[in-house]
């Protein structure tokens, strides 16, 4: 299995998830980046009013070639309860791409799986090999390895 980790992160709580997933599986990981500013005050609220209306952004182009990975894996922040706008982007626009699929997210708020996901998958089309819901605090304090190592095991082939 050759997996890719491909996420957006907007405060670093997913790069920080996503870098420790990468070094678990030994992987290759590509940041997506937004071309829309997101930082600050402005940018947290813009990022999501355009959560809610399930907007597209324009990404700048990634290095990796999907075709290349057995599996990507995909992850953001969730912006008022919903996928961020980067993800959203980037699985509109490569799911025919995917072989095969896993998800996980970082989220300041109360449990979210059960609305993200399930929204992921119909999105991309694909069902996910696993998922790996944390909280902010999780990550933040190093709570997240249990989880983590769950995540890893479930996707052995």
């Amino acid at each position: 299995m050759k997996p890719l980790i491909i996420f957006y992160s907007r405060s670093g709580n997913t790069k920080k998830l996503a870098e420790a997933m990468a070094q678990a599986l030994a992987c290759d990981i590509e940041e997506l980046a937004d071309t829309q500013k997101r930082s600050g005050l402005f940018g947290w609220l813009r990022s999501g009013r355009q959560a809610m209306k399930e907007v597209l952004t324009t990404l700048q182009p990634f290095k990796k070639d999907l075709s290349q990975y057995d599996l990507v894996i995909v992850g953001g922040p969730v912006w008022a309860g919903r996928m961020s706008v980067p993800v959203r982007t980037f699985i509109s626009q490569n799911k025919d791409k995917f072989k095969d699929v896993a998800f996980f997210f970082t989220a300041g708020g109360k449990d979210n799986a059960p609305k993200i996901f399930p929204a992921m998958e119909q999105l991309c089309g694909k069902r996910p090999r696993a998922t790996l819901g944390c909280q902010t605090v999780e990550v933040k304090k190093d709570q997240y390895k249990v989880k983590l190592e769950a995540f890893v095991k479930a996707l052995a082939p």
